[in-house]
């Protein structure tokens, strides 16, 4: 098991491979970003970084947490997210939205009431009239859209789902919470 005095370590062997010396601030700077991790998982990807690497070099605080808490990429976690809508349509079908919305996420649900719909998209996805393996490319190029701007507009307050009108033949938008936010104020909260 690694202690502290294993982290100085790899860090000095780090910074010295470099030509540079390890000075007090950046092992301070290192020592707090990392401890919450304990010095024993931060020494286990020190030395798979030392092993792999054909010049070592004193990796940022960053890569150090990427090993540490492995991040998707967005394609990655856009298939993840496609995956569970197309899931969903099998578990839940046209009748549980409720659940089909706790299962497939906020992101994911989004992209399905931007395609349509969850009635539209339970009675057309895998029919004749929608070939499934376009409309599983464009649900994953539309939750890729919004996990791109997921940050910048995710607004908790707006409820939103979507339900296909069948007596009109068209589809009818339910947006929830509007009445409580004036579109032309920016949305993003300031300090007092």
């Amino acid at each position: 098991m690694y202690q502290e005095e294993d982290f100085i370590k790899f860090l000095t062997y780090f910074s010295t491979r470099e030509g540079k010396p390890l000075d007090e601030f950046t092992l301070q700077l290192y020592d707090d970003e990392l401890s919450p991790y304990g010095y024993d998982s931060v020494c286990q990807a020190l030395k798979n970084l030392a092993v792999s690497m054909e010049y070592p070099r004193l990796p940022s605080v960053k890569q150090i947490k990427q090993i540490l808490e492995p991040q998707l990429d967005k394609d990655s976690e856009a298939e993840l997210i496609t995956g569970r809508i197309f899931e969903s349509l099998q578990k839940f079908g046209h009748a549980n939205t409720k659940d089909a919305i706790a299962y497939i996420g906020d992101v994911g649900w989004r992209a399905v009431v931007q395609f349509g719909g969850w009635s539209y998209f339970c009675e057309f996805c895998g029919t004749k009239t929608l070939n499934p393996g376009t409309a599983r490319a464009q649900v994953r190029s539309l939750v890729k859209a919004h996990l791109n701007n997921y940050a910048t507009e995710h607004h908790p307050q707006i409820e939103a789902s979507a339900k296909f009108d069948h007596q009109s033949g068209k589809m009818v938008e339910l947006l929830k919470g509007l009445d409580r936010l004036d579109m032309n104020k920016n949305l993003d909260p300031k300090p007092d």
